[in-house]
């Protein structure tokens, strides 16, 4: 287990769920796209890559559920590669926050110890 590499893996899972390269064909749009519309009606965005648990309900699509199933399955492997064991985390959250320019990421490991640092989107 890679401690040091947690941040890194954190950032670039959230950067790569929220990028131009997660296109949602069921809905004909990308998924930063879709969390930018609901946050723009004044929603906090939360999700949970360990649990799969989305805030607010309204992003609780089955188009929006299927694509994040898919990143979800790829997270095990995604952070292994990495040396990273998920079991060593208690808490990997994509937070967007209303007085946030930027989406957050934030992780918890088992010591403890907290990682969280903003992810750059298209547009911002």
């Amino acid at each position: 287990m890679k401690f040091k590499n947690i941040a890194s893996a954190g950032h670039n899972f959230c950067h790569s769920f929220l990028s131009l390269m997660n296109y949602n064909s069921d809905q004909d749009t990308h998924i930063i796209d879709t969390v930018m519309k609901v946050r723009g009606k004044g929603y906090v965005i939360e999700i949970d890559f360990l649990s799969g648990e989305v805030q607010p309900d309204v992003l609780n699509s089955i188009a929006f559920q299927r694509n994040l199933g898919f990143y979800l399955k790829s997270l095990p492997e995604s952070f292994e590669s990495q040396h990273i064991n998920l079991e060593m985390l208690s808490e990997f959250k994509l937070i967007w926050p209303l007085n946030e320019k930027l989406p957050l990421y934030h992780i918890q490991d088992s010591r403890g110890k907290e990682y969280s640092g903003s992810v750059k989107t298209h547009g911002n």
